[in-house]
């Protein structure tokens, strides 16, 4: 029985070697099958991260040579002679129907965004040309979509042909994100040409220029592959403080890096996603730096003898927050400003109303103000004009 019983043991011994086999097999398969799975899963979320700006893939210009030659070669971008097609008159201003004759002196010029150009309305519903109306006189509109306040205010800047009595700088809240920006596609995901130059804050508080990055086309590709090597005051560089990651093999460690975003922080926290950035404390040192940009301008505008006014411009985002908070998001922007003696038009205060009682978001059309709301921006700076003495 002896022999019997040894081969019955071997025979049980070589099953069990195979059943274990199987199911190693089958854990492996098995788990690559679920890493596989965490894989697909992370290149799909990293697909929408990269549309919102958290992940960073190069996209060279096939016509980067055209791009040279049509953008501005201050301020970046294409130049806004040609930014908006056809829009301008011959001093550079959007069309004013109420008072289209370019050498008609304007009495007030605005300098701003999009939401200053009044993107998603015709020429004569934009706030600059309603404004026309209601002061009887021409109302130049140099603002230009996609500017930050440094671009803007350089724009000021530049246009020493502006006779206009009083200008008014446009500061969209979101702006704030703009102006320690070298790359547009770092925060907005485009086209890879969209270059700007940025203010940095030097010893004693004061503005260097950090002009507009210009390389040659040989080496433009490497440059858009790589901006954290070419651009050393981008804090959107991948790699860096703001959590920009530029997507790489395994997806899910990618995606995973991402947490430490800027704008994954805002969403998880329920803010606007530059709301930090206005932070007294911020490493980017926005806030100091945008209120040094618009501090600059009055003085510049003065220097000038011209009368500044600033307008501080909310997206709905920043309605929805104050709407939950009972706070603006770039209320440490109006305190420093005041705290220095300059005194805002806060749009966002005026159309929600002092208990937040009022549906502003009818003022809306998907991002930008509509007709309605153009309206309510130009009573609200008309209004403010009066009550500076500016206008009878």
């Amino acid at each position: 029985m002896a022999p019997d019983t040894e081969g019955s043991r071997l025979v049980f011994s070589v099953g069990c070697s195979v059943v274990g086999r199987r199911k190693t097999l089958h854990a492996v398969v098995l788990a690559v099958c679920v890493l596989s799975c965490i894989e697909l899963l992370s290149l799909g979320i990293g697909r929408y991260l990269e549309r919102c700006g958290v992940f960073y893939r190069s996209r060279p210009a096939e016509d980067y040579a055209e791009y040279l030659r049509k953008r501005d070669p201050v301020l970046g971008w294409p130049a806004p002679e040609t930014f908006d097609g056809n829009l301008r008159d011959a001093s550079g201003s959007r069309i004013v129907p109420a008072f289209p004759n370019p050498e008609v002196e304007p009495l007030i010029s605005l300098y701003g965004d999009s939401f200053t150009w009044s993107t998603e309305v015709d020429n004569e519903h934009a706030w600059g040309n309603v404004l026309a109306t209601m002061v009887g006189r021409r109302v130049a509109n140099f603002g230009v979509s996609g500017y930050g306040t440094d671009q803007s205010f350089l724009r000021f800047l530049v246009n020493s042909n502006d006779a206009a009595r009083i200008v008014v700088l446009g500061h969209l809240s979101e702006n704030i994100l703009r102006n320690v920006n070298q790359f547009r596609d770092l925060l907005y995901p485009g086209e890879g040409k969209g270059f700007k130059p940025r203010f940095v804050l030097g010893e004693g508080g004061n503005l260097e220029l950090i002009p507009l990055p210009k390389f040659e086309p040989d080496i433009y590709p490497d440059a858009v592959a790589y901006p954290d090597k070419y651009l050393d005051h981008e804090f959107f560089a991948p790699g860096g403080e703001s959590g920009v990651v530029a997507p790489a093999f395994p997806w899910s460690f990618s995606v995973l890096g991402c947490l430490g975003n800027a704008h994954v922080r805002a969403k998880l926290a329920g803010r606007p996603r530059y709301g930090e950035f206005y932070s007294p404390n911020h490493s980017s040192r926005a806030l100091q730096l945008t209120a040094a940009i618009i501090g600059r301008f009055i003085d510049v505008a003065k220097e000038r003898g011209k009368t500044p006014v600033v307008v501080i411009m909310p997206t709905t985002l920043d309605i929805a927050h104050f709407r939950r908070s009972g706070r603006w998001s770039y209320r440490p922007l109006v305190e420093m400003l005041s705290r220095r003696g300059i005194g805002v038009i806060d749009i966002g205060v005026q159309i929600t109303g002092p208990a937040g009682d009022r549906r502003p978001e009818v003022l809306f059309a998907n991002v930008h103000f509509n007709e309605e709301g153009n309206a309510a921006v130009a009573g609200i700076v008309h209004a403010g004009l009066i009550a500076r003495g500016l206008l009878p």
